[in-house]
């Protein structure tokens, strides 16, 4: 049933369009769309094989500017134990917030460990992407990777539940679009380093609060709990420092791993 599966055939199915094909193979590190069909086919046939698998990938297209709701997501997932990849394009707000806790840079380097040891992936797209590019990569990235198990579109997408349907039962992965539920914040009034600390400023407390609730129906589904239970387990983790510890590990961890890169990276000589 998988056989079949192509780049071809999946956008003719989801509809895609205008899509810059081209660039699309490119930023999925591929030469061409055969190698790209291999590569699609060989996650699917290792994936129908085995049992277990339990990558999620979370795919926003859009972000609100000033809107924090979604940019803890995957470290919410990484926290409770689920190896979370985030797709989104790399706009101001990712390069504003994320810098406050760890290296952008180390983000492209040692992918596949950052995922096994700190159950965190993310792949941040350049930003002339477009919503429907980001979805088309997201959905063709998650595809690839034959531990996918299921795929949250954040926000309006180009699939329909028909379409999402078609899809599943040719990929046994699970796809369910999930809506925003964004809120302006002021960045310039919020401590970031302080965000995530037990004891929280009026602030603070109203930013997590926003961000609890945006990512309880996500969690929701992720867990299958009813959405007060997941909201309230959201809040709970945001107040006990879960998250402000994963956050510093992470942020550790990218450090060693771009030091890592810069000492093993040949120095060119004036």
């Amino acid at each position: 049933m998988q056989s079949g599966l192509n780049l071809g055939l999946l956008t003719d199915i989801a509809q895609f369009d205008p899509l810059n094909t081209t660039q699309l193979i490119e930023q999925l590190g591929f030469k061409n769309t055969e190698a790209f069909d291999q590569a699609l086919q060989q996650a699917a046939a290792v994936r129908a094989q085995k049992s277990g698998a339990e990558h999620y990938y979370i795919v926003q297209s859009t972000i609100t500017e000033n809107s924090l709701s979604h940019l803890f997501s995957p470290f919410i997932g990484a926290v409770l134990n689920l190896k979370t990849v985030y797709i989104a394009s790399k706009q101001g707000i990712i390069e504003q917030v994320y810098p406050h806790y760890f290296q952008l840079d180390a983000l492209e380097l040692q992918k596949q460990q950052s995922i096994d040891e700190m159950y965190l992936g993310f792949d941040l797209l350049p930003e002339n992407f477009k919503s429907v590019d980001i979805q088309c990569y997201g959905l063709c990235k998650a595809l690839l990777d034959s531990e996918c198990c299921q795929i949250y579109m954040l926000g309006s997408t180009e699939l329909s539940q028909s379409i999402i349907e078609r899809i599943q039962a040719l990929t046994d992965i699970k796809i369910i679009n999930i809506a925003l539920c964004e809120t302006d914040q002021n960045l310039n009034n919020i401590n970031f380093k302080q965000l995530f600390w037990k004891t929280k400023t009026t602030a603070s407390s109203s930013v997590c609060r926003n961000i609890a609730f945006a990512n309880a129906p996500l969690l929701s589904q992720q867990l299958k709990v009813a959405l007060d239970k997941a909201e309230h387990l959201i809040d709970d983790l945001l107040y006990s420092e879960h998250i402000f510890e994963k956050l510093s590990v992470f942020g550790e961890y990218t450090e060693t791993i771009l030091k890592h890169h810069r000492a093993s990276t040949p120095r060119m000589i004036v």
